[in-house]
C-alpha cells in the first residue's frame, strides 16, 4: 500500500476514535479549564467564544444521543453512552454555574435536580459514577476561585448533598417496590382466602381447624376443590347459557350466618358482575331465599336495579332463579337472565333445575371425597403418633414424644401431662409444652379444678369458648397465669381401668378442638397411658438389671459400663480419678458363725455407709460377695487415702446384735489413681486390686496406695 494511502487510513482511524470519545475528551478539557479559572463569570472575548463553543457542542451531542435513544427504542442506553449523556448534562450545568458566580450561583440547585433525575433513570453503578463525577466538578469550580482551603467546608457540604440526592431516588424506588410487593401480597392473600372460603362452602362443610398440622394439606385441598368444581361449574353454566341464550348464567353461594350471597362462578357478557358479598334479604332474590322455590320474572327498566349481583344496571329483561339445596337447607342460587323480552318457558325452567341439581351433586361428591381424604389424614396422624410412642421406652421419652406428636397434629398453645399422686392426694405436672410459663414440676391440690373433675369422673372435658362461661374455669390451680386461652380439651389417662392422670391441651383460638381432633386425641391418650405404664415396668426392669438386689447399690455390670464414660470425661477435662476397692475382712467367718441372714445385714450396713458417705459425682457399686468398689471423681492419692481411712473407721465402728452376742467388722482398702498409676481402664482396676491384696497380706484393716508398692 502506498505511503500516502497509509497516512490517510491512519488519520481517518484517529479521527474516528476522537469522534467516538469526543465527549470524554471534552470532560477532561472542561475540568482543566474550570480548575485553571478559564471559565468564569465576566470572561474575556476569547474565553466567551470558547465557552459558547463548548456549550454548543454539548447541546448538539446531547440531542444526538437523545435521538438515538428514541429512534432505537432501547429500554436502556449502553453503559458508555449512558455515562456520556449524564456527564454531558452535569458538565453543561457546571459550566453555567462557573459563569454565574461559582458554587454560590443561583443555578447551582439545578445540579441537585439533575442528580435526582439521572440516578432515577440510570443503573445504580452509573448513578454512583455520576455522583462521583459531580463531586469532582464541585472541587474543580472551587479551584477556579483559587481558595480551595477556605471553601473546603462548602465543597464538603455540597458533596454530602449530592450523595444524599443521588441516594434519595434509589431509596424511594426501593420503598415503592416494598409497598408494591406488600400490596400484592395482601391482594394474593385476600384472593386465596376467598378461594378457600368458597372451597369450604362447595364442600358443604364448616371451616377446618386452622391449628391442625394438616392445615397446609387442607389449603392445598381447598385450592384443588375450588379449581375442580370451577371447571365443572363452567361447563354447566356454558351449556345453560347457550341453551337459554342468556346474558348471564351464574352460581351464587348463600352464607346463612351472615345472610349474604356472592357470585362464585359465572358465564356472562356483563362487565359489572359483583365479586363481593351482597345482602340476601334485598332485591329480587329475597323470594328465593325465603321460600326456597324457583323464581322467574319479566323485568322493567326500574326492576333491573334490583338484581344485586350486578354493580350497575345491565340490559336484562327476563330473569330466572333456581335454588341449590342440600336437603332442606339453601346453600346457593343458580341465576339465569337474558337481554331479550322473552319469558323463560317451563322447559327452560326445568333445564335450570336440572343444572342446579348438577351443581349440588358436584358439591356433594367433593364433600365425600374430602371426607375420605380426611379419614386418610386421621389414620396417618394416628399411625405416626403410634410409631413414635412405640419407640419410647422410658417415662421421659414417652412424655416428650406425647407432646411432640400431638402438637404436630394440632398446634395448640398449651399441652401438659398431669399425673395423680394418690399418697399425697394431689397432682403434679410432669411435662408441658410449648407454653411460656414454667409449669413442669408444679403441684396442685385435688380440689376445685377441671383436671380433678376429669380424673374423678373418668371422662373427657371440652370447652369451645371460655367467654361463653359465667366465670373463667380453673384448670390446675387458682394461682395459674393462663389468661390468653379460649378453648380447652382434657382427656383422662387410664392405667389399669383407672384414671391416673390427664392430658391437658388448650388454645387461644375459639372452638379449636373439633370433634375430629377430640376423637384423635382420645385414641392417642389411651396409647400414652399404656406407654407410661409400660415405661414404669421397663424402668423397674432396667433398675433391676443394674442394681444389686441385696444392698441397693449399683452392680458390677452398671459400674463397668459407666467406667469408660467417666474415664473419657476425665481425659477430656484432665482431672484425676481414684479407684477404691474394699473388702470386708473375714466375712466368711461371719457367715459361718452367725449365719447368712446376719451376713446379709452386714453387707447392707456397709453399703449404707458407702452410699451416705459418697458425693453425687462418685460411683459406688457392689462388685460381688463382700467386695465393694468406689470411683472417686476429681480425687488424687492424698484425698482418696483420707476418704478410705474415714470409711475404714466408720465400718470398724459398726456393731451388730445377734443371738450369739454383739460383734463388729473391719475392712481393707486398695487404691489406684488415674492417670498417675495408669491410663488404661482394666489396669486401673487390677492395680487397685493389687493394692487391696497388699493390705490383706499386711494384716488387714488398712489402706494401701498402689504407688507405695
Amino acid at each position: 500500500m502506498p505511503p500516502a494511502q497509509l497516512d490517510r487510513d491512519f488519520w481517518f482511524r484517529a479521527a474516528k476514535a476522537v469522534g467516538r470519545h469526543a465527549s470524554f475528551i471534552l470532560f477532561g478539557l472542561v475540568f482543566v479549564l474550570l480548575a485553571a479559572g478559564a471559565i468564569k463569570d465576566r470572561p474575556g472575548t476569547g474565553a466567551m467564544a470558547l465557552t459558547a463553543s463548548l456549550l454548543l457542542f454539548m447541546a448538539v451531542r446531547l440531542a444526538y444521543l437523545g435521538y438515538r435513544y428514541v429512534h432505537d427504542r432501547d429500554e436502556r442506553l449502553p453503559t458508555v453512552q449512558a455515562f456520556e449523556s449524564g456527564g454531558l448534562v452535569l458538565t453543561f450545568l457546571y459550566v453555567v454555574v462557573a459563569m454565574t458566580g461559582g458554587l454560590a450561583s443561583s443555578f447551582h440547585p439545578l445540579v441537585y435536580l439533575a442528580i435526582v433525575i439521572l440516578t432515577a433513570f440510570h443503573r445504580p453503578l452509573i448513578g454512583a459514577g455520576l455522583v462521583a463525577y459531580a463531586i469532582a466538578y464541585e472541587a474543580g469550580v472551587t479551584l477556579s476561585r483559587g481558595a480551595f482551603a477556605e471553601n473546603a467546608l462548602v465543597v464538603g457540604s455540597h458533596a454530602a448533598f449530592i450523595v444524599a440526592f443521588g441516594s434519595l431516588q434509589g431509596l424511594l424506588r426501593r420503598f415503592n417496590a416494598v409497598l408494591e410487593r406488600t400490596k400484592a401480597h395482601v391482594q394474593v392473600k385476600e384472593i386465596l382466602g376467598r378461594i378457600e372460603d368458597d372451597a369450604k362452602r362447595f364442600r358443604l362443610a364448616s371451616a377446618t381447624n386452622p391449628g391442625a398440622s394438616g392445615a397446609e394439606h387442607d389449603r392445598k385441598q381447598d385450592l384443588s376443590t375450588y379449581f375442580e368444581i370451577h371447571e365443572v361449574l363452567q361447563d354447566i353454566l356454558r351449556t345453560l347459557s347457550l341453551a337459554h341464550n342468556a346474558f348471564t348464567a351464574a352460581v351464587l353461594l348463600f352464607e346463612e350466618s351472615r345472610r349474604t350471597l356472592r357470585v362464585v362462578d359465572a358465564y356472562s357478557s356483563a362487565a359489572s358482575l359483583r365479586t363481593d358479598e351482597f345482602p340476601a334479604d334485598q332485591g329480587v332474590l329475597l323470594g328465593v331465599v325465603k321460600t326456597g322455590e324457583a323464581l322467574r320474572l319479566a323485568l322493567s327498566q326500574d326492576g333491573v336495579g334490583r338484581l344485586l349481583y350486578y354493580r350497575r344496571p345491565e340490559p336484562v329483561r327476563t330473569f330466572l332463579a333456581q335454588p341449590i339445596k342440600d336437603g332442606q337447607r339453601l346453600v346457593g342460587i343458580l341465576v339465569v337472565d337474558r337481554a331479550e323480552e322473552k319469558p323463560f318457558t317451563d322447559e327452560e325452567t326445568e333445564l335450570a333445575a336440572v343444572a342446579a341439581r348438577q351443581v349440588h351433586r358436584a358439591m356433594v361428591n367433593e364433600s365425600l371425597l374430602r371426607s375420605l381424604d380426611k379419614g386418610q389424614q386421621e389414620y396417618f396422624h394416628l399411625s405416626e403418633a403410634s410409631k413414635l410412642l412405640s419407640r419410647a421406652l422410658d417415662r421421659t421419652s414417652v412424655l416428650n414424644v406425647s407432646l411432640a406428636a400431638t402438637h404436630a397434629i394440632a398446634a395448640y398453645d398449651l399441652g401438659a401431662v398431669v399425673m395423680r399422686r394418690p399418697t399425697l392426694n394431689d397432682y403434679e405436672i410432669v411435662a408441658a409444652s410449648p407454653f411460656e410459663g414454667n409449669l413442669v414440676g408444679m403441684t396442685f391440690s385435688g380440689e376445685q379444678n377441671l383436671v380433678d373433675w376429669v380424673v374423678r369422673k373418668n371422662q373427657s372435658l371440652v370447652y369451645g369458648d371460655f367467654d361463653d362461661l359465667p366465670r373463667r374455669p380453673v384448670i390446675f390451680s387458682p394461682d395459674e397465669r393462663l389468661r390468653d386461652l379460649s378453648s380447652l380439651l382434657i382427656v383422662p389417662l387410664y392405667v389399669k381401668a383407672d384414671a391416673a392422670g390427664a392430658f391437658v391441651m388448650a388454645s387461644s383460638q375459639r372452638h379449636f378442638f373439633t370433634a375430629d381432633l377430640q376423637h384423635i386425641f382420645q385414641i392417642i391418650a389411651n396409647q400414652i397411658a399404656v406407654r407410661l405404664e409400660n415405661a414404669e415396668i421397663y424402668g423397674r426392669l432396667e433398675e433391676m438389671a443394674v442394681t444389686d438386689g441385696l444392698t441397693g447399690l449399683h452392680n458390677k455390670r452398671f459400674f463397668t459400663e459407666r467406667l469408660d464414660e467417666i474415664i473419657s470425661r476425665a481425659e477430656r477435662y484432665e482431672h484425676k480419678l481414684a479407684m477404691m476397692v474394699l473388702d470386708i475382712d473375714h466375712f466368711k467367718r461371719v457367715n459361718d458363725t452367725y449365719g447368712h441372714p446376719v451376713g446379709d445385714r452386714v453387707l447392707r450396713e456397709v453399703a449404707r455407709v458407702l452410699r451416705e458417705s459418697m458425693r453425687k459425682t462418685d460411683l459406688v457399686a457392689r462388685f460381688g460377695g463382700e467386695e465393694f468398689i468406689v470411683l472417686l471423681d476429681a480425687a488424687d492419692h492424698g484425698q482418696a487415702y483420707s476418704k478410705a481411712e474415714e470409711l475404714r473407721d466408720v465400718v470398724a465402728g459398726l456393731e451388730f446384735d445377734t443371738d450369739l452376742g454383739k460383734f463388729g467388722v473391719q475392712a481393707s482398702f486398695g487404691i489406684a489413681v488415674f492417670p498417675d498409676d495408669t491410663r488404661v481402664k482394666d489396669e486401673l482396676l487390677e492395680r487397685a486390686d493389687v493394692a487391696l491384696y497388699q493390705s490383706k497380706r499386711l494384716g488387714r484393716n488398712r489402706t494401701t496406695l498402689y504407688r507405695d508398692l
